[in-house]
């Protein structure tokens, strides 16, 4: 039974000890100490005195044998992946709880520096080197965090090398902490990843507990918001998928650090929100690769159990605005322009009373007198006033489309006309100036629905196509009968749209124009009456397949049917 003491004492004491070492140890020490202590009884010289005598010797001397072989052995053969979790388990219900404390030696050269002086710096790179490897841990990792791993696996090296005390004393002498206190913190992250590399052992109301503890950590994993959590001492406990893909920064890559280790501008956003006597901070803005991102932070101090007023941390939720930013600009921007468009419609309501005097004067000169040039002059009036009424009218009637669904009423519509009216306001931009706009309309082409939205619908598409053309380009505009159906097309020989944001075009406030030069809500307003107005919309892009390039926008409309509306009469 005496073979088996080195087995149970490594079990306590030497998480490096495997079965194979120990077999080899047993099988050492039971070869040494039979023929020893067997070799004397079939002796009749010997006396039992001598026995006695000879049975401690023989004892003594194998199990220094078992030892030596077992410690051979262990290293010799290795542990297993089974054998190594073994070990660690039994450590897991240790009265000495592990608390987070911050090293003196801040890096893997520091370890080896500091226990350069009593192993060497041979064997510290040698060992220092061993435990990264053993961590999976980089050789640049500064993470707190990483930093007591490393030197746990190096005191669990080392005490297979010099055994537990001296191996304690030397990691407490050359690696202490900064700050030793008996009321620390756990170390969560450390225990949390050993219970997971152990769960499988777990069962009862152990296991119970895991499974709860596993799934409120998932909730907040998986919680829309980002969620940072940190310690007393500024160290990062949590980073969830939220914030690691609002941040494009990995949680493996700062869960353990500091707070002070992010990078800009998450590290002054964060400190100066904690450094504020506020819990909540709204629409918070920053730059982010040359976009301007806004965010909404809020925060909680964790309290220790049992403890009034003393905290373990703090907990932070970042909400990210910056889309609802956008809406709110493109609303506030919409709302702008429909303000404009009422003052233009009123002055445009003002300008055309003295047009009308106007008219009538050069219709009185016309009628009144004989001279010819005089005549000629004012029939030249009554035309530019007709012009100039037109105009205003259409004016007026596009910036009250729209004002109320109620109020449209569907009759026949011809698209010549509409077409028409849309060629005279697109003209009146100066951007429009230089634009080639060519017509090829079917004279009775009509459609059931509202003149004033159709209108909209091509102002807003020629306006689009016009943005996507060169300077002096051409613009198609179209409108063909085809069976049932009546095809109007507007089609520019632009760059064309991109396949990765074609399915994103009708999406309300999405542009690809510069800030202030469009509102994402064109095409929108586009797909909407169109639907309305019981048609379909389709983007062709490229429009011409050989070079890549050109834009067709073809809607479809149901041909105008007189006859349901003479048989209700």
């Amino acid at each position: 039974g005496l073979q088996f003491l080195p087995g149970i004492v490594a079990i306590l004491y030497w998480p490096q000890a495997n079965k194979r070492g120990f077999f080899v140890g047993l099988a050492s020490g039971v070869g040494i100490w039979f023929p020893l202590f067997m070799l004397p009884l079939l002796s009749e010289t010997y006396s039992f005195s001598d026995i006695v005598i000879n049975w401690r010797e023989t004892a003594a001397l194998s199990l220094i044998i078992n030892c030596l072989a077992f410690i051979f052995g262990s290293h010799y053969f290795g542990s297993s992946d089974e054998e190594r979790s073994s070990a660690d388990l039994c450590t897991l219900d240790t009265i000495k709880r592990r608390k987070r404390s911050g090293l003196v030696a801040k890096s893997a050269g520091d370890f080896i520096k500091s226990l350069s002086k009593p192993l060497g710096e041979r064997t510290a790179t040698r060992e220092v080197g061993q435990a990264l490897k053993d961590l999976g841990l980089k050789k640049d990792d500064r993470r707190p965090y990483a930093m007591r791993l490393l030197r746990g696996r190096l005191e669990a090296n080392l005490s297979g090398l010099l055994g537990p005390s001296i191996a304690r004393e030397i990691i407490d002498s050359y690696l202490p902490y900064s700050i030793v206190s008996q009321h620390g913190s756990s170390d969560v992250t450390v225990i949390e990843n050993r219970i997971e590399a152990y769960r499988s052992n777990l069962s009862g109301m152990a296991a119970d507990l895991d499974n709860l503890r596993r799934y409120h950590r998932q909730i907040l994993l998986d919680l829309p918001l980002g969620v940072c959590s940190l310690s007393s001492d500024r160290e990062i406990i949590m980073w969830n998928r939220a914030l690691e893909e609002f941040t494009e920064i990995n949680s493996a890559d700062v869960v353990g650090s500091q707070l002070s280790d992010l990078p800009e501008p998450w590290l002054t956003l964060l400190e100066d929100f904690i450094g504020e006597d506020i819990d909540h901070s709204y629409k918070q803005s920053f730059e982010l690769a040359a976009a301007k991102r806004t965010v909404n932070l809020h925060k909680a101090l964790i309290e220790e159990s049992g403890e009034t007023g003393s905290n373990e941390g703090l907990i932070i939720l970042m909400e990210d605005m910056t889309e609802t930013e956008i809406l709110e600009a493109g609303l506030t921007h919409s709302e702008r322009l429909a303000s404009i468009g009422r003052l233009a419609a009123g002055v445009a309501h003002e300008i055309g009373n003295p047009i009308t005097g106007i008219a009538c004067l050069a219709q009185i000169i016309r009628d009144e007198y004989k001279d010819s040039e005089l005549t000629g002059l004012a029939q030249q009036i009554i035309e530019q006033t007709d012009r100039t009424s037109k105009i205003l009218q259409s004016l007026v009637n596009f910036a009250h489309a729209g004002t109320n669904k109620l109020m449209h009423e569907n009759e026949r519509v011809l698209i010549s006309e509409c077409i028409a009216q849309a060629q005279t306001l697109v003209s009146l931009d100066k951007k429009n100036k230089e634009l080639q706009l060519e017509i090829d309309c079917d004279a009775e082409a009509a459609i059931l629905g509202d003149s004033q939205r159709l209108l909209q619908v091509l102002i807003n598409l020629i306006n689009n196509a016009r943005d996507a053309s060169q300077a002096g380009g051409t613009i198609v505009l179209a409108a063909k009968s085809m069976g049932s159906h009546i095809h109007i097309s507007v089609t520019d020989f632009g760059v064309g749209i991109p396949n990765a944001i074609k399915s994103r075009v009708f999406d309300p406030f999405f542009t690809t124009k510069e800030a202030g030069e469009g509102t994402g809500l064109g095409l929108s307003l586009v797909f909407s009456i169109v639907e309305d107005l019981n048609g379909n919309i389709d983007i062709i892009s490229p429009f011409d397949r050989t070079r890549g390039t050109g834009t067709q926008v073809l809607l479809k409309f149901p041909c105008y049917d007189p006859q349901p509306a003479e048989t209700s009469a």
